[in-house]
């Protein structure tokens, strides 16, 4: 979902909240909605974003599209939760960015200059009707260039290489026995399928037996289990396994599924990333703290942003990465 809420890592936020005018604690202003530190999201700033998910959502589907139930709440609170999660893990990440010395150089500066002129000439009278300052829309790329930087520094630093075996995907032959039939029962029929030429024909001697062929990596059974069925050679059958209260018989059917395999240490490599920048943020936010205007938030619907033009934030992010 790149374009509707570009990815710099999801982290719950151990930060400590607080309402803006309470306390004796550091105070945002009206016009502000987060803040840590000087690290502060400005309301116009936050409307380039949701601006952003009118366009990608609303104008897509249709405004109907906001009061669409879901399991909790509608399409539209869905929307603005991840939106406001987004916007404080953003800020987070600036603020890790500033911890580590991280500033933008002349060129990003430069490049941050050009995607703030283009959205901005986008958002045309608009601009003014929702009160959004050229230096909103500034700020808005200068804190999605800040966060990009401290998770690319961050994931680089992690350990990303993924082995082969790590990531193996194996294709197994996976025949069911009912616990009730015993284990004699099961012991039997792993004799007879060694010796057949044909499991189907086998099968149809044994009530209640199932078979089935799965693609299997580690991580998706008991230790056990992968300990036996990983080890199999092609064509090999198991033991009898005990797992989940069944008696299982397994036939290896490839040892080895390259593109499988491939695609299963990609995915793995982006787990890794996505965890390496969870600790790192969460590190950050056992100390930072997150002030917070709720009124602000609470103070909008999509529903006021259907006259505005269409509005893509990450149109202009590509400039960024140069």
């Amino acid at each position: 979902m790149k374009k509707r809420l570009a990815a710099i890592g999801t982290v719950f936020l151990c930060l400590l909240f607080s309402a803006c005018g309470r306390g004796s604690g550091p105070r945002l202003e009206r016009s502000q909605l987060l803040g840590i530190d000087d690290v502060i999201c400005s309301w116009g700033e936050a409307q380039v974003f949701i601006l952003t998910q009118y366009t990608a959502y609303g104008r897509e589907y249709g405004d109907s599209v906001w009061s669409v139930t879901l399991s909790e709440g509608n399409f539209e609170s869905y929307i603005r939760d991840s939106l406001l999660e987004y916007l404080k893990t953003m800020l987070l990440a600036v603020y890790a960015a500033e911890q580590i010395g991280v500033s933008l150089s002349e060129s990003e500066q430069r490049a941050v200059e050009l995607a703030a002129d283009s959205l901005y000439s986008d958002l045309g009278d608009a601009a003014g009707r929702f009160l959004i300052l050229k230096d909103a829309v500034r700020s808005a790329y200068t804190h999605y260039l800040m966060a990009q930087i401290f998770y690319r520094q961050t994931v680089t630093d992690a350990r990303m290489e993924i082995s082969d075996e790590e990531a193996r995907v194996i294709s197994l032959q996976i025949v069911e026995c009912p616990a009730e039939q015993g284990y004699e029962q099961a012991e039997v029929l792993a004799e007879k399928l060694k010796n057949t030429q044909s499991v189907s024909e086998t099968l149809k001697d044994f009530e209640g037996v199932s078979v089935r062929t799965e693609n299997v990596t580690r991580g998706s059974y008991s230790v056990e289990f992968e300990t036996i069925v990983f080890a199999l050679k092609q064509d090999q059958w198991s033991p009898v396994i005990t797992e989940d209260g069944k008696y299982i018989l397994v036939r290896c059917l490839s040892p080895y599924l390259a593109t499988e395999t491939n695609q299963h240490k990609t995915e793995m490599a982006s787990a890794a990333r996505e965890e390496s920048l969870n600790k790192a943020l969460k590190s950050y936010a056992r100390t930072a703290q997150l002030i917070y205007n709720p009124d602000l938030w609470a103070g909008w619907s999509m529903e006021q942003y259907s006259s505005a033009p269409p509005v893509d934030f990450f149109r202009y992010t590509a400039g960024l990465e140069k």
